[in-house]
């Protein structure tokens, strides 16, 4: 690991300290690396000397902590890293899909299942035709049949269709879902 990607690695641990911090942090750790090329060696020896970019981030931050802990009162709680979900904004989310997105998913489904409906029924009537037989013989054969024939046509391509409409609206929706799960985690 050279010398950027360190300290670049080590900059993403401390994300979570204000700016000026973390940049005193990481001008701290890049005189090492200066004070390293002046006594001769390379990136890789100043690299396993500090150790674990990771590691250093944990142990400033916790340094960070325990001065933040002993400069406020004692009998404050310390406040953890971990995100929850912010309830206020769970309580807006479930309204607004209740109120706005309830009604429209519930018609998108009907629709789709009655675009499958049709696209069944119409693939099925040659089927179902062929088993009028067995009451009657229909009287106009070629005319029912070329009738019976464009239907299953007009139901192949209404499968396709409502095919591609059911994995878009998937795709929305899982979407729609990650995209509400991370509103409610902030």
């Amino acid at each position: 690991m050279d010398k950027k990607r360190y300290l670049r690695e080590l900059a993403y641990h401390l994300r979570t300290l204000p700016s000026q911090e973390r940049a005193t942090i990481l001008e701290t750790y890049e005189d090492h690396f200066k004070i390293g090329a002046i006594d001769g060696k390379n990136d890789q020896d100043i690299v396993l000397e500090l150790g674990q970019p990771k590691a250093i981030a944990e142990k400033e931050l916790a340094i960070r902590y325990d001065s933040d802990l002993s400069g406020s009162s004692k009998t404050e709680e310390p406040t953890t890293n971990t995100k929850s979900p912010n309830v206020a904004i769970i309580i807006l989310l479930l309204l607004f899909n209740l109120i706005f997105v309830l009604g429209p998913a519930f018609g998108l489904f009907g629709i789709l299942i009655g675009g499958w409906a049709v696209s069944i029924a119409f693939i099925s009537s040659p089927i179902l035709w062929s088993v009028s037989f067995i009451w009657g013989i229909p009287q106009h054969v070629l005319s029912e049949l070329s009738i019976l024939l464009i239907l299953f046509g007009i139901g192949i391509f209404v499968g396709i269709a409502m095919y591609y409409a059911t994995r878009f609206s998937f795709q929305i929706g899982k979407k729609y879902f990650n995209w509400m799960n991370q509103l409610a985690r902030g």
